[in-house]
C-alpha cells in the first residue's frame, strides 16, 4: 500500500506509473495483491490508508566518516515524511572499537550528541546502538 501511495498518492513521485508497472512485472505476488485489492482503480492523487499488521523497522549500520551522520539524519527526515516507519535502528562503534578506528569515524557518543541536537525535528523513534569489542 505504501508503494502504491508512493507511485499514485498525494505526494506521488515523477514517473510513478512506470515504476509501478515495472515493479509489478518483476514481482508476480505484488501483481496478485494489486489485483486482489483493486489498487488500479484507487483514486489517483490520494493516499490509500490501511491498518498495519506489523511494525515497520529500518536501520543503518554506520562506520564511515562522522559527516555521514548528518546525511543519515536527512534520510530519516525524508522517511518520516514519505513512509510509515515505526522505528529506526542506528548502529555505530562504541568504546574500544571506537577508540581502535579513526577519530573521524562515526561513533556512539558523537552520534548521540548529534541526535540530541536535532531531537526537535526528529519525531521518529530512533534506537541508537553502540557496538564494541574486547
Amino acid at each position: 500500500m505504501n508503494f502504491r501511495n508512493l507511485c499514485f498518492g498525494r505526494r506521488a513521485i515523477f514517473k510513478g506509473k512506470e515504476l509501478w508497472e515495472e515493479e509489478l512485472s518483476n514481482n508476480p505476488s505484488w501483481k496478485y495483491l494489486s489485483d486482489d485489492l483493486n489498487l488500479n482503480n484507487a483514486s489517483i492523487g490520494h493516499d490509500t490508508y490501511f491498518k498495519k499488521q506489523i511494525p515497520t523497522v529500518l536501520g543503518e549500520i554506520q562506520f564511515g566518516n562522522w559527516a555521514l551522520v548528518y546525511r543519515d539524519i536527512l534520510k530519516v527526515i525524508q522517511v518520516e515524511r514519505d513512509e510509515d516507519v515505526d522505528l529506526f535502528v542506528y548502529i555505530t562503534a562504541s568504546g574500544n572499537l571506537a577508540n581502535a578506528i579513526s577519530s573521524g569515524t562515526v561513533n556512539f557518543s558523537k552520534t548521540k550528541n548529534i541526535f540530541d541536537q536535532y531531537k526537535n525535528i526528529l519525531s521518529m523513534q530512533i534506537w541508537l546502538i553502540g557496538l564494541d569489542v574486547r
